[in-house]
Formats: structure tokens, sequence, C-alpha cells
């Protein structure tokens, strides 16, 4: 009998969060967190996902307290994919570099912050509620997600 595994992660999120999570626990430090979970416990029980995404692809940059959660830790930018196009080199790796970004799941994402709940209390709120709000952030991931490839496709690098 052959047995599998499923391995939870993402290698090019993994590099996203490590790359940020200094910058997120400056913000999060700087907000008041409880207050931010309510306002974002409302938001996700009033807007579906697909909306909430509609609605921050249309205001990055002009962060509202509720779309800054999603646009932080969601939607990496510009400046993060140049970075990561460099990194991979030709144009092939480059392609695999995005469709290993575009396999991820809600649940790869929350693995690859879970080291870093064990260790700030406020990453580990932010983990919590995005957990149990899981399905939503699956759907919104999903819609990030096609946005991104027809990007791609656009730009030729898949």
């Amino acid at each position: 009998m052959v047995q599998m595994t499923l391995t939870l992660g993402n290698p090019v999120w993994k590099r996203f969060i490590n790359t940020r999570i200094g910058e997120w626990l400056i913000w999060l430090r700087g907000i008041h967190i409880d207050s931010h979970i309510h306002l974002w416990e409302k938001y996700t029980d009033n807007f579906s996902g697909d909306e909430a995404a509609s609605r921050a692809l249309k205001n990055i940059g002009n962060e509202k307290d509720e779309d800054s959660l999603i646009e932080k830790l969601l939607l990496p930018p510009t400046s993060f994919w140049q970075e990561m196009e460099t990194l991979a080199g030709d144009d092939a790796k480059i392609t695999r570099m995005y469709k290993v970004s575009l396999s991820a799941t809600i649940d790869d994402i929350l693995f690859e912050l879970s080291p870093y709940s064990d260790s700030f209390e406020e990453i580990e709120r932010i983990v919590d509620f995005m957990s149990r709000k899981s399905a939503w952030f699956d759907v919104l991931l999903d819609y990030f997600r096609g946005y991104q490839y027809n990007l791609l496709k656009q730009a030729e690098k898949l």
C-alpha cells in the first residue's frame, strides 16, 4: 500500500511572510487589535469573500480598516513579485514560481504563519481569526488567485 501525506505550506508564501512579518508586527502593535478584529468579524459577516476581494482590489493602496488585513496579508505588492522574479532568474523558473504561488490555499498561508503565532500574540490573534473564518478566506483567496492568474496570462508569465 502506498501511503500519501499532505504537506501544508507554500515556499513562495513562506518567503512573503518571512519578509513582511516585521512590518506586520509594527502595524499590529500600532492598532487596537480587539477593535480591528471586531470590525473584521462584522466585515466577514456582511460581505462575501468575493465582494471583499473585489473591494480590496479596487482600493489597493487606499487602506480602509476593513481592507488593511486583507491587503497586508494576502496581496503581495509588485515589489515582492519583482524580487521573486529576480531570484528565480530564467523564464521557466519564473513560471514555476508563479504556479507554486497560485497553488496556495488559506490553510497553506495559515501554516506558514503558525511559527510566528507561537512567538507573537498579535499574529496568534490574526491566525485564530482567519482560521475561524477559513471558508470565507478561501473564497477571498480564490478570487485573488483568479485575478492574479489572468494578469499573469496577459503578461505571458504562465
